[in-house]
């Protein structure tokens, strides 16, 4: 990342710090432009992840004491989301685990889980899938049990409701693909994932299921490039992905990853992210290059500075880049990023981008009308 502005490459820093990576950039405080990396870490919403770097500093390295204070502060209150988001989940989980109603919780909790130290990971929301026979019960039972009312989305892939101020998505899809044969061979090797012996983590003493490290890698993926093609997607995610390579790479069979990766036709798009994690976040995964990627590292590796340059400018979600923020000039914005981004971006997907921009015109024309 050496080509990157002296600010950015400090503010890659801390996050290697803060995920449990190494990093040697920080010699001298001298240079450390302390407001503007808290200001970049305030738009990504890695306020926390870049606080717990910070910690990993010297005394004599990190910011003067009003904005160390101030990072501080910032940096307990997402603590006490994280408490009140544990709360509300253990009480959904205690609920499905009841009525015997299977599920897995993905992105969100379940990726923050795979932190050093999981509350300092900034949410939004909680995301969970119900197989599509248990589906009708779920709602029924939340909306009973909660005395909420969950408002059905005909437009995405999942309904909302929210529970003890906390945000709720509950998924019947997980993801959306451009080609029919990729989505069915997403859905059944999710269904496949599902009908086994699911991984845990555990939140108040309720075992709250979650994917196996090769799709939940998968899924976390290819929600990012979704993002990257639609609004945008900023640092937060990408750290997500990268935390997730860290943690998952030596439990992941790498010709199985591959294999399914083909299948749905983002393998090109991946050899890219691995090529930039590798770059930007210093987590390297030799056996992923030995064996079978569509391109090799030296090829991957432009592609990789398109997309990080993407994630900078774009922001959380691509706000830091909108001119519009709301209405439909937003809806028309948000088109025409992604017809923008699909072109940039159509060698690492092209059998699936193909297909997805008539798919992105059709919702683009729904939500217009709703």
């Amino acid at each position: 990342m050496e080509h990157l502005p002296i600010k950015y490459r400090h503010f890659l820093g801390l996050l290697r710090l803060g995920i449990g990576a190494e990093c040697d950039i920080f010699q001298s405080s001298e240079q450390i432009d302390w407001p503007i990396i808290h200001r970049l870490a305030e738009e990504h919403c890695v306020i926390g992840l870049c606080y717990a770097g910070i910690e990993r500093l010297h005394r004599e390295m990190r910011p003067p004491l009003p904005v160390l204070m101030n990072w501080f502060q910032q940096t307990e209150e997402l603590t006490r989301q994280y408490a009140s988001f544990e709360s509300s989940l253990a009480e959904l989980a205690h609920l499905l685990h009841a009525q015997q109603i299977p599920y897995v919780v993905f992105k969100g909790l379940a990726v923050a889980n795979l932190y050093p130290k999981p509350s300092v990971r900034q949410n939004g929301d909680i995301d969970f899938y119900v197989p599509p026979s248990y589906f009708r019960k779920a709602l029924e039972v939340i909306e009973q049990s909660f005395n909420v009312k969950i408002n059905k989305n005909c437009v995405d892939k999942h309904h909302a409701f929210n529970f003890q101020s906390v945000r709720f998505e509950i998924h019947f899809q997980l993801e959306t693909f451009g080609n029919s044969k990729h989505q069915q061979r997403f859905d059944a090797m999710l269904d496949s994932d599902i009908n086994t012996i699911l991984p845990n983590f555990e939140i108040r003493g309720e075992k709250i299921p979650m994917l196996p490290p090769t799709t939940d890698l998968i899924l976390l993926f290819k929600h990012w490039f979704n993002h990257l093609l639609g609004e945008g997607i900023g640092i937060r995610q990408t750290t997500d992905i990268a935390q997730a390579i860290k943690c998952y790479r030596d439990k992941i069979d790498v010709k199985t990853l591959q294999h399914r990766l083909r299948d749905i036709g983002y393998i090109k798009a991946f050899d890219a992210v691995i090529a930039l994690v590798e770059e930007y976040y210093g987590i390297s995964w030799e056996e992923y290059w030995k064996e079978s990627p569509s391109l090799p590292r030296f090829r991957a590796k432009p592609f990789a500075e398109k997309l990080m340059s993407d994630v900078f400018r774009n922001g959380n979600f691509g706000r830091s880049d909108y001119k519009h923020h709301r209405g439909l000039l937003k809806r028309l914005e948000t088109f025409f990023r992604f017809t923008a981004h699909s072109c940039r971006y159509f060698p690492l997907a092209a059998n699936d981008i193909l297909f997805l921009v008539p798919r992105r015109i059709l919702i683009a024309l729904k939500s217009f009308y709703i």
